[in-house]
């Protein structure tokens, strides 16, 4: 299932740079989806 968000245009720029410094890591292209979860997986292990 599909959700929409409101974000404001601060936390969409900063997406993008995120997003885009980790597609320069591996060169893979993500989806704002996956960055999101990427940032999620990377906070929770941080948590442990």
């Amino acid at each position: 299932m599909v959700k929409t968000m409101k974000i404001s245009d601060e936390t969409h720029r900063e997406l993008t740079k995120v997003s885009a410094k980790i597609t320069a890591e591996d060169g893979e292209r993500r989806t704002f989806d996956e960055t999101i979860m990427e940032i999620i997986t990377v906070y929770r292990q941080k948590e442990e």
